[in-house]
């Protein structure tokens, strides 16, 4: 096991160099990003959402969800429509091209899925699955926000 015990730090890490990786494999075969091919795999189970609601189940700001629509669909891969129900707002469809970019990248999601398998087997992916679920549901609750009141009354060398 390794000795570096910084959770936040080696969080943090395999995050920023799995989302390289896997933004620039999916830019190759899709010219989308991993983010925008979140969007579209939740347009795809949920077409004729809202933004807001796109914002709510990939758990992002309502802000950064504006300008990845815009960028979608101004490469054609997903359509805003005037919502037939509240005029004010549009609703999100999935494209046909929106539909070819998943159909490619979804193979190099499952062989990246496969990989991971292969190299630390089940029972441990189910754990860091579940590991992962449990600290995205802490972030949702706010039960990190006493850190940055805890870390005021530590000394300011830190």
């Amino acid at each position: 096991m390794a000795n570096d015990k910084r959770i936040y730090f080696l969080l943090s890490q395999a995050q920023h160099k799995m989302s390289l990786q896997v933004d620039r494999a999916l830019m190759q075969v899709s010219g989308i990003s991993g983010p925008q091919a979140g969007a579209l795999f939740y347009l795809e189970k949920h077409d004729g959402c809202q933004q807001k609601d796109m914002a709510k189940g990939l758990r992002l700001d309502t802000s950064a969800i504006t300008g990845m629509v815009e960028r979608l669909a101004k490469k054609g891969l997903i359509e805003k429509k005037r919502s037939e129900v509240d005029k004010r707002a549009f609703t999100l469809h999935l494209t046909d091209d929106g539909k070819l970019a998943l159909a490619r990248v979804q193979p190099m999601l499952d062989q990246f899925n496969l990989h991971m398998l292969d190299k630390f087997g089940q029972e441990k992916l189910d754990h860091f699955c579940e590991v992962l679920t449990e600290l995205m549901s802490l972030g949702q609750k706010g039960c990190f926000s006493s850190l940055s009141d805890e870390s005021e009354e530590s000394s300011p060398s830190q």
